[in-house]
């Protein structure tokens, strides 16, 4: 038996428009999570190339604070870093040719459908290098 309802097709066609809406806002909620990431990646890779040129894991060192307000006021990012080396002279130098790591940590807010408050989604950045400074 052949169904010939008039309006059939267009209730299809309102079903089939609502989930490219619903695709389409949740795409535009999640996006803007690969562009923190890759900033943030790039945010410890600045930070890290300034370590190896200073060679001193002291993020109060004024070249690499310098370069961390820097990129904090070019990003918009306020992540937490940690510089981690095996070995260090006086504190927090680090020898010449040690390997260090810099670690940046930061979250972003995904969501916000409607009156929903969304949720953190924890990012992190590490990024390796060698001390270029040689402290006798």
């Amino acid at each position: 038996m052949k169904r010939k309802e008039r309006g059939e097709g267009y209730i299809d066609s309102v079903i089939f428009f609502l989930i490219v809406v619903i695709g389409l806002a949740l795409i535009v909620n999640v996006l803007p999570v690969f562009g923190v990431k890759q900033d943030l990646d790039q945010f410890a890779k600045a930070v890290m190339r300034e370590v190896e040129i200073a060679g001193d894991a002291d993020t109060g060192n004024a070249a690499v604070a310098a370069v961390i307000k820097s990129l904090r006021d070019n990003t918009g990012l306020d992540p937490e870093i940690a510089i981690e080396a095996a070995y260090y002279v006086e504190g927090t130098k680090i020898q010449m040719d040690t390997v260090f790591n810099v670690t940046c940590t930061s979250s972003v807010t995904v969501g916000g459908f409607g009156g929903f408050s969304g949720f953190e989604i924890p990012l992190t950045a590490v990024a390796s290098g060698r001390s270029e400074q040689y402290w006798k």
